[in-house]
């Protein structure tokens, strides 16, 4: 999973059932790049964007079930080559230092405790 960051609003009218939304940030370290038919890529760092939404569906006090899913807005540099040259701007502007959108969609689920405490 990315490193990432939110705030939540947690609904609690619901009873056991609590949706909540959430708003934040994302730090993303790319691995295992693919290459493909080019002889090399690296794909870097990059930051965006993260919103999410989900719940928790409470068994009892203290232990439940979550669904949480989580969009992520990158945009990530990366540097590819091809037949042997780094390939730029100049002679390949389809494929060099190009930004390209990545919107990953992250769905976590879980059960357990919980893990904060209640602050009312």
């Amino acid at each position: 999973m990315p490193a990432t960051l939110t705030l939540q609003y947690h609904f609690t009218d619901f009873g056991a059932f609590q949706p909540y939304v959430g708003a934040g940030v994302n730090y993303t370290f790319f691995y295992h790049h693919q290459a493909g038919s080019a002889d090399a890529l690296k794909v870097k760092p990059t930051s965006g964007a993260a919103m999410q939404v989900g719940f928790d569906n409470m068994v009892d006090q203290h232990w439940g079930v979550n669904l949480d899913v989580k969009r992520l807005y990158l945009k990530p540099n990366f540097d590819v080559t091809v037949n042997g040259k780094m390939q730029t701007e100049s002679c390949a502007p389809s494929l060099a230092h190009r930004r390209r959108s990545h919107l990953p969609l992250l769905i976590p689920k879980g059960k357990g405790g919980l893990l904060i405490a209640d602050l009312k």
